[in-house]
């Protein structure tokens, strides 16, 4: 009679903990938001990503590389929706590689990983991307992608400029 007891509440005890498992480590990221109004960069690592809001441009400029970038995001993943964004410029260079080391470790956080990396060519400008999706465990629960998009060539009177962009899409 102890014995079945016994198993009965290590049964029970090995439910709940795969239980709790399951909801901080698949269902709870779900939940956060993935941008925070910084570039996806850990903490200790944002100074080597000097990057400006595109908030803080001139109105013209903030105008015309939204829509370039939101094009890019409509060409790149037409059958999704976006659901948030964030803009940037870095006037110190394009640095696409540091922005791919960068942004990983960040969303490695919210169980995504990097499943696409590629360039386009939309209106004569070079586009750079990369798409991240939820593992495939988390993908049951979670059909956020993160896409981060760079314009090459838009900015010609500043040689060395990059605009780019973080977008969280969702399904149509």
């Amino acid at each position: 009679m102890f014995k079945r007891i016994l198993i009965v509440a290590v049964t029970i005890a090995l439910v709940a903990i795969l239980g709790v498992t399951a909801y901080s480590r698949l269902y709870l990221p779900t939940t956060r938001p993935i941008l925070n109004g910084a570039p996806l960069v850990l903490p200790g690592k944002l100074e080597r990503l000097s990057a400006d809001p595109l908030s803080g441009q001139p109105q013209a400029d903030q105008e015309r590389f939204t829509v370039a970038l939101h094009d890019a995001v409509t060409a790149i993943a037409p059958d999704y929706r976006i659901e948030t964004e964030e803009l940037y410029v870095r006037r110190t260079g394009y640095d696409w590689v540091a922005l791919r080391k960068m942004a990983g470790p960040y969303l490695d956080q919210y169980g995504l990983t990097l499943a696409e990396e590629g360039q386009e060519e939309l209106g004569g400008e070079t586009v750079d991307y990369l798409m991240w999706r939820p593992e495939w465990l988390r993908s049951i629960v979670d059909d956020r992608i993160v896409l981060a998009v760079a314009l090459r060539t838009l900015l010609e009177p500043d040689y060395g400029t990059m605009v780019f962009g973080y977008f969280v899409l969702r399904p149509r």
